[in-house]
């Protein structure tokens, strides 16, 4: 294994836009909603967060996602029409999303999502209630402020300022020697090698032109 793993101490967290989603879920031209309310996840990512949902444990797996209001509730209603809790084991109850990449790590507290009105059928509605998803009460917390709050070791993210803001504000920095703990996995053809000096110790790059290339490539890391 090329990253750093310890079985039932780390802690996994996942991001959906162009990482499981080949869609990006914060901003683009278009209806957002719509595009990605028709995403088909790809065979090459449910069977790798599968195997990550294996070896972390289904309570130790997260999807950590920034987005706005509508787009948190169309992903989970995508992930619903894409049946990813069920073909990839990932809890419902894991799904976490926040509206800034970085911010403060102050009074974070978690509320369900309200159902958006299009969400009618057994498959849409999976996400939600009180056993599904949740979004952040504060809307001036990042990624780096849940990461601290569920005391996440590993990031996936395609967003090298959500990598960032995981570990600076996260729950890596507050751990000895935390390159010997976990990872920033830099997903996507964006992905590049950090020049901090301390960060670029747990930094991994996922590259790949395709998304089932850098799906590949994080599945290499783990094995």
């Amino acid at each position: 294994m090329k990253v750093p793993f310890v079985k039932n101490t780390s802690k996994l967290g996942i991001d959906i836009g162009r990482v499981i989603s080949v869609t990006d879920s914060d901003h683009g031209k278009g209806d957002l909603v719509s595009k990605i309310l028709r995403n088909r996840i790809s065979e090459q990512c449910i069977n790798s967060v599968k195997f990550l949902v294996n070896l972390f444990g289904r309570e130790n797996t997260f999807i950590v996602s920034k987005c706005g209001s509508k787009m948190q509730r169309a992903s989970v209603a995508m992930l619903g029409l894409n049946d990813f809790y069920n073909r990839t084991g990932l809890d419902p109850k894991n799904v976490y999303f926040c509206f800034r990449r970085s911010g403060t790590t102050e009074y974070l507290n978690f509320k369900e999502l309200r159902v958006p009105h299009y969400a009618k059928t057994s498959k849409q509605l999976q996400g939600f209630g009180k056993n599904g998803a949740k979004v952040t009460d504060n809307r001036d917390v990042g990624k780096g402020a849940i990461a601290l709050k569920l005391k996440l070791t590993h990031l996936i993210d395609d967003r090298d300022d959500c990598l960032i803001s995981f570990y600076k504000e996260g729950y890596l920095s507050k751990l000895e020697n935390p390159e010997k703990k976990g990872a920033l996995i830099h997903f996507g053809p964006r992905a590049y090698y950090i020049d901090d000096k301390v960060m670029k110790k747990m930094w991994y790059r996922c590259d790949g032109n395709a998304h089932n290339e850098a799906w590949a490539n994080v599945l290499n890391l783990f094995k």
